[in-house]
């Protein structure tokens, strides 16, 4: 017999026993459409509290499939269940992948599959099954969650008016239910002051958060996590409207509440950070803006490490403060720390490790020392060069910068003395 007929037989051979092997081992899934999309939004649940955004989405997409064919069977034009899937597509969409045009397809066809506000309901949903969301409820987090991805993409007009009909809802939901949800009337609240802000409409927002914090306050403790939210959003929009002693009065109180409850020390970190920002922008709290700089560092180096980009924003605030209460060497030592953990964060080649350059060859500008200032801006330079390009202005008044740098020292000559320049930031 030929090699070619023994070749032959043998991966017949294997092909039968593989045959078998899954005829005899695979398990075949018997369960009801109706227990296996029960199953399958659990194990959706699961993965969106793990905040794994891919197989949340897979399992909410094999609901939905699953839905349509059991909506099938019946004469529906209306199915609130899979409205409510499409709105929780929306939402892991919106708060765990991030991409608010997805998040904006799925709400919209989360609302298509409910019927009209003023449309009398009788669809997939009754009161005598309590598992099944109320039309009113879904209308209400499809609206949000588009809203927010409205304002995600800047499209500031639908946002406001979708958050409208979206506060609209939840007041429905609220007569028909007796109940509130704080959690979702804290995001509608923040995302519509958020939208007000964007039509440069401040004082309409700030109205909107004090009515959602005299809500809250009636519906939660004094010092409940979720006003705290409520109250950097607040911060947030006095500091836009250049009231500082207005925001650091709401950051504070945020503070204090997190503080009060014993909170995540990262939420406190956080907090921490936006006060000491404020206080920079008022001459004499710098040493206070450096006690909450230091306690917001040693927070997030505990939970990040060292290498990562939080730690790293704070400890570039600290040295610019450092600069204004006119520590330079502080503020030297400290970059040069920093300066390795950017390029394993960013990469050696990036614009932030470029903008550290900038920034430790400008302080030994000030300080006279001109050959290692030439040195850092004009590293800063090339990669300002090899990651924006030549015709930036970052670039441009960088090449200004060294060629001035250069002549004064081709000028000076090695023996001279160098002198102290005064640079403002």
């Amino acid at each position: 017999m030929c090699e070619a007929s023994i070749y032959s037989i043998l991966c017949l051979e294997i092909a039968l026993f593989l045959s078998f092997s899954f005829f005899f081992f695979t398990v075949v899934d018997q369960l009801p459409p109706e227990e296996k999309l029960t199953k399958t939004l659990e194990k959706a649940a699961y993965y969106r509290k793990k905040k794994n955004g891919d197989y949340c989405i897979y399992m909410l997409v094999r609901a939905s499939t699953l839905c349509s064919l059991l909506d099938q069977r019946s004469d529906r034009q209306y199915s609130t269940r899979r409205a409510n899937i499409h709105a929780q597509l929306a939402e892991v969409y919106l708060q765990v992948q991030g991409f608010p045009r997805q998040a904006e397809d799925h709400s919209k066809k989360s609302l298509s599959f409910l019927p009209p506000e003023s449309a009398e309901y009788s669809g997939a949903s009754s009161p005598d099954d309590d598992n099944q969301p109320s039309p009113e409820g879904v209308r209400m987090t499809a609206l949000l969650w588009l809203g927010k991805a409205f304002v995600m993409q800047k499209k500031f007009s639908a946002a406001d008016r979708t958050l409208t009909q979206a506060v609209r809802a939840q007041r429905l939901c609220m007569q028909s239910t007796g109940s509130c949800d704080v959690d979702l009337l804290v995001l509608m609240e923040i995302a519509r002051s958020k939208a007000r802000c964007g039509l440069k409409r401040n004082d309409e927002a700030l109205e909107v958060l004090s009515e959602a914090l005299t809500r809250c306050q009636e519906l939660v403790e004094k010092n409940d996590p979720r006003l705290a939210d409520l109250h950097i959003q607040y911060g947030y929009i006095e500091h836009e409207r250049q009231n500082f002693s207005a925001a650091l009065k709401a950051y504070r109180t945020a503070h204090g509440i997190l503080r009060s409850r014993g909170w995540k020390s990262l939420r406190l970190a956080d907090c921490s950070l936006l006060i000491a920002q404020t206080l920079i922008e008022q001459q004499g709290s710098e040493e206070d803006a450096e006690s909450h700089l230091r306690n917001a560092l040693a927070a997030c180096e505990r939970h990040y490490g060292s290498s990562h980009a939080k730690p790293i924003q704070i400890q570039e605030e600290l040295c610019r403060l450092l600069v204004r209460t006119e520590r330079q060497q502080d503020a030297l030592s400290l970059l040069q720390v920093v300066l390795p953990h950017k390029e394993v964060t960013f990469g050696e080649i990036s614009e932030e490790v470029a903008a550290t350059h900038k920034f430790i060859g400008t302080i030994l500008l000030s300080e006279g020392n001109l050959q290692k200032a030439m040195n850092h801006l004009r590293k800063s330079f090339d990669l300002f060069v090899d990651t924006v390009g030549t015709l930036h202005p970052t670039t441009k008044k960088l090449e200004q910068t060294v060629t001035m740098l250069k002549r004064s020292l081709q000028a000076r000559g090695p023996h001279q003395p160098q002198s102290r320049f005064k640079t403002v930031f």
